[in-house]
This record gives C-alpha cells, structure tokens and sequence, in this order.
C-alpha cells in the first residue's frame, strides 16, 4: 500500500516496516506496555489493562500482563521485553528497599537496561520520601537513567 503524495505520484510505503507483509509479521519497534503483577492481583491487572489501553492507545495484544511469583520471574521477564515500550508497570507489594521478593539495588542494577516510556511502581513505600535517595524508585530512576524517554 502507497500513500499518495498529493502530487500524483506514489509516496511513502507504510508497510515497509513488516517487510510489506502486515497480515503475517509485526512492527518489532511498535510500542508496547508491560504489567508485572503478583497472581493474586490478577482482577486488578485486567482492569490497568483497560486503562493502559485507553492512555497510550494501543490493543490490547500490545499490552502484556505477566503475573510474576519469584524475583527470578521479575528479573527474566524484564530481560525479555522487546521493541518500543511506552510503560513497564510493577504491581507487587514493597517497602523503601525492595519490591516483593528482596528485589532491591543488586537486582534492580542486574537488569538488563531499557528504553522505557514510564516506569509505574505499586508497591506501598516504594518511592518513600524517607528514603528517598535509596528507595526503589530512586533506584529504578539511576537504572532507567536518561534511556527514559520521558
């Protein structure tokens, strides 16, 4: 598919990006929100995914809910993340120091590095002003450093 320059002659291809085949392959670079949530949060995930949705404008297949139970599934499923990521959210339980699971500084720092849109933190106390320069948060955002895009 072409799109006409105004001028009657062929323009820009817009599905160049897939190869010219967007019925079988995807955008690798398409923007995509990733939500890491303990398994009993399920109820609340499904409803953010709604939400997400809406916000960054994107379907639902481009927001990934991923139910998370061990630092080790935290830790692997960020790694994994591909493409264009308008959003990571983390809804897990926490304290100034650590997400669930002791995941705090040395975990965080062994993430892979990412260029993240937003970063969203549930967890109670994660960005504790108390703490505020050794909270999770304040982590994430030495982590993210200027690789976030906002």
């Amino acid at each position: 598919m072409y799109a006409d320059t105004g001028d009657g002659i062929l323009g820009t291809n817009t599905y160049v990006y897939c190869q010219n085949d967007p019925v079988d392959l995807i955008d690798p670079h398409g923007m995509d929100a990733y939500y890491f949530y303990l398994p009993e949060w399920q109820n609340e995930a499904n409803k953010d995914l709604k939400a997400l949705m809406r916000y960054y404008n994107l379907p639902a297949s481009k927001v990934h809910l991923i139910p998370i139970s061990s630092a080790n599934d935290l830790s692997t499923e960020w790694d994994s993340m591909q493409g264009t990521i308008d959003a990571v959210v983390i809804n897990t339980h926490a304290n100034p120091n650590n997400l669930s699971f002791s995941f705090g500084d040395t975990e965080i720092n062994a993430l892979q590095d990412k260029e993240i849109g937003a970063l969203i933190l549930y967890g109670c106390n994660a960005g504790h002003l108390d703490s505020s320069s050794t909270n999770v948060a304040s982590i994430f955002a030495r982590k993210l450093g200027n690789r976030s895009k906002r």
